[in-house]
């Protein structure tokens, strides 16, 4: 907290003063100009009255000097042509200035006040103007330090609140949402609150993807080793019909295990390798493991391609398709329907099998869930989470819809 403090104490004291310094420049600058600007407005204004001395001299008696100081002017051999104090004796010919008239050289000149400070007056006003000025940049400084202070308090100590949320979220904590006078710490501890949320979720989700992961493991593992200590102790005859039960829940569990290492697999993945996929070939490809089944249960199947081909990752498409159809095979019922439409943006996959509660309709994407239907049936519960998973990869999303009265469309939109 100190540390923060003294930095930003020090980015607002270097800020304060650097522009002290730029506007202490700018005034001195300006003030340099006003007073060269006066000194060249003097120089003509005493040419032009040497001129005309020295053009008509009678007039030297009648004109207004513009300052008090002694006013010489000598003619082009240097020698005094008048002279408004003394006689000039101690004027370096390096001090004369030169008088000119329609381009020609008239004589030379000398006054004693061509400059601002040259006159008592002036050199007052000058210093007054000098001392207020160093008042006004030493009270400035006062005041941008105390504003630098107050400004990094006011600062630090939000800051270093976020900071400590920040740190929190490490260890999955909830963070509320803080108010700050600054409107963009606010905003930001409503991220940083948000964010603590999410990362709490998706803990909890987790946790309870692997609590329920650990009980479809144990639950099968537990009926076959009583099972099978109940055959070594005599209890049940080793039958050729409780061998093949065994081996079908074996075989569900290798599934759950492949299921689980190809969701894994998916998750990691951050990119895929697209390319164009020709629709009819794609159709083809993903009915075909299924023509004996849908032939065997009497299922119609149609299909509907809008589009020659798409672009995706095919396998992996594939792969997200398929766990839609092979659901869709399994819960509905003979004599029903199947459709799949294909365009260049979506794989839609429709049925009139069991309708899917409307609060069921997300849940069916998350891990290891089974609906009221599919606690009965066989399955790991993970196929259309690697859908979900391998869409999302995509750039898409998978939506399921209910489809008139009875029966659901999954619907998979592609960028």
């Amino acid at each position: 907290m100190i540390k923060l403090f003294s930095w930003l104490l020090k980015r607002f004291l270097t800020a304060f003063a650097f522009l002290v310094l730029v506007q202490l420049a700018t005034y001195i600058l300006g003030l340099n100009l006003i007073l060269s600007g006066y000194e060249s407005d003097m120089l003509g204004r005493y040419e032009r009255i040497a001129a005309e001395i020295i053009l008509q001299p009678e007039s030297g008696q009648l004109l207004t000097l513009p300052g008090n100081g002694p006013f010489f002017v000598y003619s082009t051999e240097k020698a005094l042509i008048f002279t408004s104090r003394g006689k000039g004796k101690s004027i370096q010919e390096s001090e004369l200035k030169p008088v000119h008239h329609e381009g020609k050289l008239l004589g030379y000149f000398h006054a004693g006040e061509l400059g601002f400070a040259d006159n008592q007056a002036n050199r007052v006003f000058l210093i007054s103007i000098i001392i207020l000025s160093a008042l006004a940049v030493i009270l400035s400084l006062v005041i941008g330090f105390l504003a630098a202070l107050f400004s990094s308090r006011r600062m630090a100590k939000p800051i270093g609140l976020l900071r400590g949320d920040i740190h929190d979220i490490r260890s999955l904590k909830i963070i509320d949402a803080r108010s700050f006078d600054i409107n963009e710490l606010t905003e930001m501890s409503e991220d940083v609150s948000e964010a603590s949320r999410t990362l709490n979720a998706q803990d909890e989700y987790k946790r309870q993807w692997l609590r329920d992961l650990a009980h479809d493991l144990r639950t099968p593992l537990s009926g076959l080793k009583s099972q099978l200590e109940a055959m070594a102790d005599g209890v049940l005859e080793p039958s050729p019909e409780r061998f093949k039960r065994h081996l079908l829940e074996i075989e569900r569990l290798e599934n759950l295990a492949a299921s689980i290492g190809e969701l894994t697999a998916v998750e990691s993945r951050d990119d895929i390798e697209k390319s164009k996929i020709d629709s009819e070939k794609f159709i083809k490809q993903l009915i075909s493991p299924w023509e004996h089944k849908l032939q065997q249960s009497n299922i119609r199947l149609e299909t509907e391609i809008d589009s020659t081909s798409f672009e995706g990752d095919e396998q992996l498409l594939l792969r997200a398709v398929g766990n839609i159809l092979s659901n869709a095979v399994k819960y509905i019922g003979d004599g029903d329907f199947i459709k799949i439409r294909l365009s260049d943006t979506a794989i839609i996959i429709s049925n009139n099998g069991p309708d899917i509660p409307e609060q069921q309709r997300e849940l069916i994407f998350t891990r290891l869930y089974r609906g009221d239907a599919g606690r009965t049936s066989p399955g790991s519960g993970l196929g259309l989470s690697i859908t979900r998973e391998i869409v999302q990869l995509h750039g898409g999303e998978v939506r399921v819809e209910a489809l008139g009265p009875r029966g659901a469309s999954f619907i998979i939109n592609l960028p």
